[in-house]
């Protein structure tokens, strides 16, 4: 864009700072309704560069004789003018970024044109009204309260002039909630112990409302799925189901369970119902002959699992209780063969296989993931959480086996769909 000609008014710099202030990015499109002479047209062509366009409406040949003239001599060649006294607009729906309409002698404007507003809006697009007095400012507000608008920011440049934007209610709800994801992904990440991540996570979701906690779940859920960090790790260490229905209460997990149903979150839907495993017999390591030590006390047995006979520690791989089986995978005797052979059980108690789930060192391996995926006895919270970790040739084979239950391959289907040509 060229300087200006001898004689022609420099643009006022503060111009550029409020619609850098109100959101106008460099490449928005932008649609300018009632432009006038141009006095925010010029701004916002300069603002959003060779890569942004702009849509110039005047309401009067002589407004727009004066504004083309601008454009003539200052060389811009990024805005397209309209002699367009609107509605209807015409511009195709859903391709514009940024909206700019200066209140006219008609005051805000008419449901009619907001509707027209919308339909060339894209789904996060700000609408930019500048209003001439306080009487205005709160009739648009109201305006766009109704059409689900909140107002994101504001400023009063001078005593009669108020200016703000707004973007849809989901729009600015999404993007607190990713902050307070980014926030929470950082103070859990900081904490070394999956024990002490899980309650801080579960304690964070108990001081929100459960509107707030369903689009956070979700939003978790949804970046893990595309297997990106922080969420993964944070979905793999934090989210215990069975927990947070001990901590939340029965009441608030049944709320935000509605509510995911209401705003279509399928993942987390998926993952809230928890149903029980299916828990089929079938195993290469049933059975095994003398795997059982009945002639000892429980106490007795929790200490030999903290020993080194490697034939005492093979026989307590089958027992049934959480505590010896969580002091057997503590073992540095314990090699990944055999902490698969716990993985693997069935029939064998969820109450076992959530005690390799929670235990750091072994969750850490794929194999120990995928055993506990394809266990039909494993929660199913917790398979379909350590789904995302899977690689696509397990997820073809986990999504087509009848021994697990429907909503894991659903879960299996929907990440196959997700990303087909993620590798093996």
């Amino acid at each position: 864009m060229a300087m200006q000609e001898e004689g022609e008014k420099a643009i006022p710099p503060d111009k550029h700072e409020l619609l850098k202030f109100l959101g106008l990015k460099r490449g928005n499109v932008v649609a300018e309704l009632n432009c006038g002479t141009g006095e925010w047209t010029i701004p916002a062509a300069a603002l959003v560069g060779d890569k942004g366009e702009i849509h110039a409406f005047a309401k009067s040949e002589k407004d727009l004789e004066v504004i083309e003239g601008k454009i003539s001599r200052w060389r811009v060649d990024n805005i397209s003018t309209y002699l367009e006294d609107v509605p209807p607009i015409s511009l195709n729906e859903d391709i514009v970024d940024f909206i700019i309409f200066t209140e006219g002698e008609k005051g805000p404007p008419s449901p009619a044109l907001i509707t027209e507003i919308i339909r060339i809006s894209k789904k996060d697009g700000r609408l930019c009204f500048i209003a001439k007095s306080h009487k205005s400012f709160d009739a648009m507000s109201t305006i766009l309260l109704k059409c689900r608008y909140a107002i994101e920011k504001k400023t009063r440049p001078s005593g009669n002039c108020y200016i703000f934007a707004a973007l849809p209610q989901e729009t600015i709800l999404s993007s607190k909630v990713e902050r307070v994801a980014e926030k929470l992904g950082e103070e859990l990440l900081g904490l070394s112990e999956n024990e002490m991540r899980r309650a801080v996570f579960s304690e964070r979701l108990c001081k929100v409302k459960p509107e707030v906690a369903a689009d956070l779940l979700s939003f978790i859920y949804e970046k893990a799925s595309i297997k990106k960090t922080p969420y993964l790790e944070i979905l793999e260490s934090c989210l215990d189901i069975d927990r947070l229905r001990d901590v939340l209460g029965l009441e608030k997990m049944s709320r935000i369970y509605t509510i995911a149903r209401e705003k279509g979150y399928e993942g987390l839907v998926r993952l809230l119902m928890n149903p029980r495993p299916k828990g089929k017999r079938h195993s290469k390591y049933d059975f095994v002959e003398g795997r059982d030590l009945l002639d000892i006390t429980l106490g007795e047995k929790r200490s030999l699992a903290k020993g080194l006979s490697k034939d005492t520690l093979d026989r307590l791989l089958y027992d049934e209780d959480p505590v010896v089986i969580n002091n057997l995978l503590k073992n540095p005797r314990m090699t990944e063969a055999e902490i698969l052979k716990i993985a693997s059980r069935r029939p064998v108690k969820q109450e076992i296989l959530k005690v390799v789930f929670e235990s750091e060192k072994w969750i850490s391996r794929y194999v120990v993931k995928r055993a506990l995926v394809l266990n039909p006895c494993t929660s199913t919270g917790i398979a379909l959480g350590l789904l995302h970790f899977m690689h696509q040739s397990d997820l073809k084979i986990i999504s087509s086996s009848g021994t697990l239950h429907d909503e894991i391959r659903a879960g299996a289907k929907e990440l196959l769909a997700r990303e087909p040509r993620r590798s093996g």
